[in-house]
């Protein structure tokens, strides 16, 4: 039997330390992969969410494999490569050069 007390889903815990990360009202926050494992609509609730904490000033280090994410909440870029190479770009020109999804317009 399960203590009532313990996250014991991925998806649950995961927004918990979202959660307490934006609590904290640092100036930067460093999100890895903050939406992986979590349904379509959460992700966008988390996305939308961190955009609005960015957008007020604070700064956001995402770290992902989705240019969806990216494309969400990136004004710049540094994308690697293989080989542990990397290229610095403004997302849009990133977007263009690379096929990758747009912001959404939410």
């Amino acid at each position: 039997m399960e203590d009532s007390g313990k996250i014991s889903y991925t998806g649950q815990l995961q927004r918990v330390c979202i959660a307490l990360a934006l609590a904290c009202g640092a100036s930067v926050l460093v999100a890895g992969e903050p939406a992986t494992a979590l349904d379509a609509v959460t992700q966008l609730k988390v996305l939308a969410t961190l955009r609005t904490w960015a957008a007020e000033g604070r700064s956001l280090l995402l770290i992902t494999y989705d240019p969806t994410a990216a494309a969400a909440l990136c004004t710049r870029a540094i994308v690697m490569e293989a080989a542990g190479s990397w290229s610095r770009h403004p997302w849009l020109s990133c977007s263009k050069t690379r096929n990758t999804p747009t912001r959404p317009a939410w």
